[in-house]
């Protein structure tokens, strides 16, 4: 499955509507151009899906931008991952095996690799069911 698919899939729910991952970092991390000629940045181990640029003028500031690159990168988590997991070979990427908005850790023994496409879907499964508020109000016959 195409992985612009499976953002639709996982993370339309956040109101992406992908056309073409336009980068990816060691961590599963993506910048996305949407239809509508946005820029967003799917943060899977913060269970993130936000826009980050609202045109192609605006992505290329931020690309200079040496705070957003510092964290884009994420050098230092990245080595600790490499050091006890090894180098990556596609499609795989790093990942944290408890998201850190739900207390994981950005450490041993909590990093794990596995492929982008399983990496983007959980993700945004799971911050469906933890951030999307419920459609319908619940009802109790108690």
């Amino acid at each position: 499955m195409p992985l612009i698919i499976e953002i639709s899939r996982a993370w339309g729910w956040a109101g992406i509507h992908p056309e073409e991952v336009v980068a990816e970092n060691d961590f599963g991390n993506l910048l996305v151009r949407a239809t509508d000629g946005r820029y967003w940045r799917i943060t899977p181990e913060e269970g993130m899906c936000e826009v980050v640029a609202d045109d192609k003028a605006s992505f290329e500031v931020l690309l200079r931008d040496q705070e957003f690159l510092h964290d884009w990168y994420m050098c230092e988590l990245v080595e600790v991952a490499r050091k006890h997991l090894g180098e990556l070979t596609p499609p795989r990427k790093y990942c944290l095996k408890v998201p850190g908005y739900l207390g994981g850790a950005y450490d041993m023994p909590n990093l794990a690799s596995a492929p982008i496409h399983e990496i983007i879907g959980m993700a945004g499964d799971l911050a469906r069911q933890t951030y999307e508020p419920p459609s319908a109000p619940l009802l109790c016959d108690c």
